[in-house]
């Protein structure tokens, strides 16, 4: 019986060497790679503010109404893949319920590109109210989503004119010169745990108003957590031997971190100018 031969071209074997040569990028070929992806992908990011009833919403249904409101507008989100996509949009930061936000952050990806201002504009029309439009951009290039890149908020509490602004003031300046300042953080089904604050504190300041005083402060969001905004009134009151209630809260903006070896390196102060009136005009306000 006469042998059958392959005549197939027989590739060669690879070295452990030449296969790990043949895996990994250059840093100059990794961006290359990672432009031509981003080259057909369609990034928006959207501005918005929440006031008025809508501020009750959780973070989940905030997301739901806003997926709501892109669908209504007549353009067409982007789908992840696998089994069961997703829709391609996400907030950059979750939002306490009942608390207000001049400048929330939203990314979407679309499946086409789409002129800015006729996406603002069916935008605009169908967004419920309390849900108001502030920009939209296109993000081209490589893209880091910006809630992989939060470096932090800046925080308005409202009070009324039973806090005088002088103890709004001295409490601001205890805080500052203290080393720490302590509360405890209770979760449902967990523990109770100590939350040093003042490790979060970036920048604080007290305003004195008509209606009463006014702080603001920046709380860092850190590889090893954050405080929460109740926490941050609560410490105040630790330190300075009194309890303080809040009449209004306002996420007024969200920092967000340049793309880094160490993911959130953005170490601002307090971020934004104070807007005493509100938010910015919205798209389209004369």
């Amino acid at each position: 019986m006469t042998d059958i031969v392959d005549t197939a071209e027989v590739t060669p074997e690879l070295t452990v060497e030449e296969a790990h040569a043949k895996r990994i990028m250059t840093p100059e070929e990794a961006l290359a790679a990672s432009l031509a992806a981003f080259e057909h992908r369609y990034h928006y990011r959207i501005m918005i503010a929440i006031q008025g009833r809508v501020r009750f919403l959780s973070h989940l249904e905030t997301v739901d109404t806003l997926l709501g409101a892109l669908r209504r507008s007549g353009i067409t989100l982007a789908l992840s893949p696998g089994m069961r996509p997703k829709p391609r949009i996400k907030m950059a930061m979750p939002r306490p319920v009942a608390t207000e936000a001049w400048s929330d952050i939203l990314e979407v990806e679309l499946t086409e590109e789409i002129d800015t201002d006729q996406f603002s504009l069916q935008l605009s029309e169908v967004l419920p109210a309390g849900l108001v439009l502030q920009t939209i951009e296109r993000l081209d290039g490589v893209y880091a989503s910006a809630a992989s890149r939060v470096a932090g908020a800046t925080w308005r509490w409202s009070f009324g004119t039973d806090v005088a602004h002088e103890d709004l003031e001295r409490a601001v300046g205890t805080m500052l010169a203290a080393d720490e300042a302590t509360v405890e953080r209770a979760s449902p089904g967990k523990q109770a745990r100590s939350v040093d604050v003042r490790r979060f504190i970036g920048d604080m300041t007290a305003i004195a108003g008509d209606e009463g005083p006014v702080l603001r402060a920046f709380v860092r969001l850190t590889e090893a957590g954050s405080a929460k905004p109740e926490e941050v009134v609560r410490a105040l009151g630790v330190l300075a031997g009194r309890s303080f209630a809040p009449l209004r809260t306002v996420r007024e903006s969200i920092a967000i971190a340049e793309p880094g070896m160490g993911g959130r390196v953005a170490e601002p102060e307090l971020v934004g100018a104070d807007v005493p009136d509100g938010p910015a005009k919205p798209w389209g306000a004369c």
